[in-house]
């Protein structure tokens, strides 16, 4: 019976790595504002996400092109949202990371 579990686990494993990537990843992050360009009225921000410890998470590479009309500085945290799990972040706005 373990094997057909471990059978099971895997297939499963694979099938939410394909098709639901997303579920890896918190809806909602910290991040650093690395890099910051006006365009008219709104900002192009690139940021850096931070792990629970509020540290850069290497793992995920800086985000660039994120728009908005908030006027951040770089350096700023900020809180984002990556809506219907897409990697295309909304900057909520500054953050004070606990």
């Amino acid at each position: 019976m373990g094997s057909l579990r471990d059978s099971v686990r895997r297939i499963l494993r694979e099938l939410v790595a394909e098709d639901y990537p997303h579920i890896h990843y918190p809806a909602a992050s910290y991040a650093q504002v690395t890099a910051k360009q006006q365009s008219g009225e709104a900002y192009a921000y690139s940021v850096r996400l931070l792990n629970a410890a509020g540290q850069a998470d290497n793992s995920v590479p800086t985000i660039p092109g994120i728009k908005s009309k908030l006027n951040l500085d770089v350096g700023d945290n900020v809180a984002v949202i990556f809506p219907y799990g897409q990697l295309a972040p909304y900057i909520v706005g500054k953050a004070v990371i606990p």
